[in-house]
């Protein structure tokens, strides 16, 4: 099933949670809603599900306009963070429950009990209360309830979230396993940009209610269309430089006080309309930092501190007050304090407006 939100807002009085959003999500689609604390994802999943009613705009599935249908007929199953589990009914009758409510005949509900239990690989969990169960097993009992409807949209809001970090990791491969062989139109949401990364064909980042772009997850590492997003997307983050454009024998250069570096002729190539001896933000990504000695044309810095990863090591550094982070392979020996010279990828650099925060490379 297809969702379309139009000029979708919600507002709390005065207080706006959604503001003006416009999304297309196609049918068997996996989409996250990502975002901060009260950025605005729950407030549309809610609306998505019949929960709230919008302000203004339109929610429509296909094509029909469902701003009034109440959540009985909206045909979604809904996966809650606390994945709500009556406690008193047995697994069997916590999945057949909204069966039950529908009167489906106890046959049929027997059989798509068994069929969802089977596809979440809990049937032998059937019999046991709720609170006889691990937090995995009952996040699977969750989503077998939401699927035994056979709904045509699936609503996640922050299942994982209950979880320890290596169940999180499992349950994030059996979700997408699960969402691509069923082929249900999926819609997620969460705060965590590795689960939206790792289980999402596209990704909705969502700031104080507006949408800041719309994409694939390669999309919004590689190309981010603004500050947030690129400060957003990406552990650790993307360090910023405040850097001039300036042009220097037919070449464009990026100038700090202490440091110059050429762009490459793509990138030169792309911010031609871009006026030169213009104050711009160098982006670069720690990945695309390398540590080395004090060199003529490296960027001087000073090792802070260093975080060991196990393959990489995480070199925190500092260039006055601003920090600067690189990620680097073992060994690293060099001591707190120690001058460096930084080498930066810029075929990997980004740019940005300080004024308007939009990136200058992206359209």
């Amino acid at each position: 099933m297809k969702v379309v939100l139009e000029k979708l807002s919600k507002y709390f009085g005065k207080v706006v949670a959604v503001n003006d959003l416009d999304l297309g999500i196609e049918s068997g689609g996996f989409v996250a809603l990502l975002g901060p604390s009260g950025c605005g994802k729950t407030t549309t999943l809610l609306m998505i599900a019949g929960i709230y009613k919008p302000t203004a705009g339109y929610i429509r599935f296909s094509d029909r306009v469902v701003n009034d249908l109440l959540p009985k007929d909206r045909k979604i199953g809904m996966v809650f963070q606390s994945y709500a589990l009556y406690p008193h009914m047995n697994i069997f009758d916590n999945i057949a429950f909204p069966l039950t409510l529908q009167k489906t005949a106890k046959g049929e509900i027997k059989r798509r009990v068994a069929q969802v239990a089977s596809l979440m690989r809990i049937e032998e969990l059937l019999e046991r209360k709720p609170g006889q169960l691990s937090g995995g097993q009952q996040q699977r009992a969750a989503l077998a309830r939401a699927l035994v409807k056979e709904p045509d949209l699936l609503l996640l809001d922050e299942p994982l979230s209950n979880l320890d970090a290596k169940l999180r990791m499992a349950m994030r491969a059996e979700i997408k396993r699960l969402q691509k062989e069923l082929g249900i139109t999926t819609i997620f949401v969460t705060h965590d940009q590795v689960e939206a990364m790792t289980m999402a064909d596209r990704i909705a980042v969502l700031d104080a209610g507006h949408l800041q772009q719309f994409s694939p997850p390669s999309e919004l590492y590689d190309h981010p269309r603004n500050l947030f997003v690129a400060g957003f997307i990406g552990t650790p983050p993307m360090n910023l430089l405040p850097v001039h454009l300036e042009e220097s024998d037919g070449c464009l250069m990026v100038r700090s006080e202490d440091w110059q570096a050429k762009l490459p002729a793509e990138t030169a190539r792309r911010l031609t309309p871009v006026i030169k001896g213009r104050e711009v933000l160098l982006g670069i990504r720690p990945e695309d930092v390398a540590v080395g000695a004090v060199e003529e044309g490296t960027l001087p810095a000073e090792v802070y501190v260093t975080e060991p990863l196990g393959r990489e090591i995480l070199v925190d550094l500092r260039r006055g007050k601003d920090p600067i982070r690189a990620l680097v392979a073992p060994p690293f020996a060099t001591p707190m304090g120690q001058a460096v010279g930084l080498r930066l990828d810029l075929s990997k650099a980004h740019l940005f407006d300080p004024q308007t925060e939009k990136s200058l490379l992206v359209s």
